[in-house]
């Protein structure tokens, strides 16, 4: 019994914990939130959030219809690529993707 509590309790605050991180990891991808970021007790960093388009392999199908002619269906697709850049006081970029 005490395993279950604690394996909920666990899933709890791994639910908690994502809500938390999801929005700023959000606002910091999308650009809203960069600028100069100062953390109680950590050196201030800048930040700077993008999200870019990364093209995929084509997807490339043939069927042969009744009438002995082929139909090709090319299928192209794009993921969106999220990329945080921070920069420290030491100058060091650190890119987060």
């Amino acid at each position: 019994m005490i395993y279950q509590h604690t394996q909920r309790s666990a899933a709890l605050m791994f639910v908690f914990l994502l809500a938390a991180l999801v929005p700023i990891a959000l606002l910091l991808a999308s650009g809203q939130l960069d600028g100069t970021v100062s953390p109680p007790g950590e050196d201030p960093h800048v930040v700077r959030g993008t999200a870019l388009k990364a093209p995929c392999q084509p997807v490339v199908t043939e069927e042969v219809l009744p009438d002995d002619s082929v139909k090709t269906t090319t299928v192209i697709r794009e993921r969106i690529q999220l990329v945080v850049r921070a920069v420290s006081r030491d100058g060091v970029i650190r890119t987060f993707q």
